[in-house]
């Protein structure tokens, strides 16, 4: 990444982005207003999350699914008129902003597992990455690296495990802000 802004290195996946906004269900102009809402959210209002979204040179596309999924459920996208959100012709709901605390709860839980993994065995923490933050499906892996899909079912199957058990009083505090 070097010392491009976050901004550009975001911008390159752009259609990705895009193409994520729209498999949530956004019209063409809807996905392009949450994927705005993204840059904005991660760019400059979260300065100090670079460290998430960038992992070993590599945009955590998790963390940006993750983002542009809240953004939507928060009706970002909808913003059309000051305090209002517009769902349809004959529909008005009104806007509640973002909840910080279940932002925060949701970092803290994203950091944690980030540093429970960071712990492991290099060939476990790479399949994680790989399978988690590249999005990648266990046959890909396989047909990539010639490792074994039991093999790799059964590192991931682990890995899962351990978080769950490990990360299970801080989801149970993320899921109290909801």
């Amino acid at each position: 990444m070097g010392s491009q802004r976050l901004i550009d290195v975001l911008a390159k996946k752009h259609s990705d982005w895009y193409k994520m906004a729209k498999s949530l269900g956004c019209t063409q102009e809807e996905a392009n207003d949450l994927v705005q809402q993204m840059y904005l959210k991660i760019c400059y209002t979260g300065k100090d999350k670079k460290d998430i979204v960038i992992i070993d040179g590599n945009i955590n596309t998790m963390y940006i699914y993750n983002t542009i999924k809240n953004l939507y459920k928060d009706g970002f996208h909808l913003y059309r008129h000051k305090n209002h959100v517009i769902l349809s012709s004959s529909h008005e709901k009104e806007f509640t902003p973002a909840n910080i605390e279940e932002e925060k709860s949701f970092d803290n839980l994203i950091n944690y597992i980030d540093d429970i993994v960071s712990k492991w065995y290099w060939y476990d923490k790479k399949m994680w990455e790989i399978y988690f933050h590249r999005n990648m499906s266990m046959r890909e892996i396989n047909r990539r690296t010639k490792i074994s899909l039991s093999s790799i079912f059964e590192t991931l199957n682990y890995a899962k495990k351990e978080i769950k058990k490990r990360s299970q009083k801080l989801y149970q505090e993320y899921k109290k802000t909801k």
